[in-house]
């Protein structure tokens, strides 16, 4: 929006009164006294271009609040931006008594054995409808030329592993050693634990929905 900005002429509107004018005030004094009594009537024009620096944005409906934006909200044609403001923050307290949760946070990698034996136990204040873990980076195992990169989804009771082998994605499998609880997720040192001997500070991000 911007303001409108007068060029100070004189100009920049009209004002019109009633045909009969003459007859309610026929001498200045009676115009004076009609204009101090709150009576004198008038009608006052739109703007115009020639006594305008800027046109601004006008105040109507259509740039205020339309039916169809008070329709989103389940208001009527009848609703003022006042009120739809307050069905707004009311839509939006709604959502907060919901209690939506999240969680993030992160790890170092413990297991440099790459055997799985390694439990990993993340602690939630929630059940986790949603989680995901992803590695800070790809890992390659000693004695190997290839990288690996590893993405541990669990969804509800379903956990789904995703992993890429050199830059190839290979299918998503049901890991074993997953556990959902209703405040935590524990699963096995394999791919979402693991730090290779020639890797530094290897964590594992995890992010956490309920």
């Amino acid at each position: 929006m911007k303001d409108t900005i007068l060029k100070g002429t004189g100009n920049s509107r009209t004002l019109k009164s009633v045909p009969n004018l003459a007859n309610l005030a026929p001498t200045y004094e009676d115009l004076l006294a009609l204009l101090a009594g709150d009576g004198l009537p008038i009608d006052l024009g739109p703007l115009n271009a020639d006594g305008l620096s800027v046109r601004g944005t006008d105040l109507n409906k259509a740039n205020l609040l339309t039916d169809a934006t008070a329709r989103l909200f389940g208001l009527t044609s009848t609703a003022t931006p006042n009120s739809t403001l307050a069905k707004i923050a009311s839509l939006i307290s709604g959502v907060e008594s919901k209690s939506f949760k999240y969680a993030t946070g992160s790890y170092a990698g413990i297991d440099s054995r790459f055997n799985g034996d390694a439990e990993k136990v993340i602690n939630l204040p929630f059940y986790a409808k949603f989680f995901l873990c992803i590695p800070s980076h790809a890992y390659r195992l000693e004695g190997e030329s290839r990288d690996y990169f590893s993405v541990l989804l669990c969804c509800n009771d379903t956990a789904v592993l995703f992993w890429a082998v050199s830059g190839h994605v290979n299918n998503g499998i049901i890991p074993t050693g997953v556990t959902i609880t209703d405040t935590s997720i524990k699963f096995s040192a394999l791919y979402m634990n693991h730090v290779p001997d020639s890797y530094y500070n290897h964590k594992y991000y995890y992010y956490a929905i309920g």
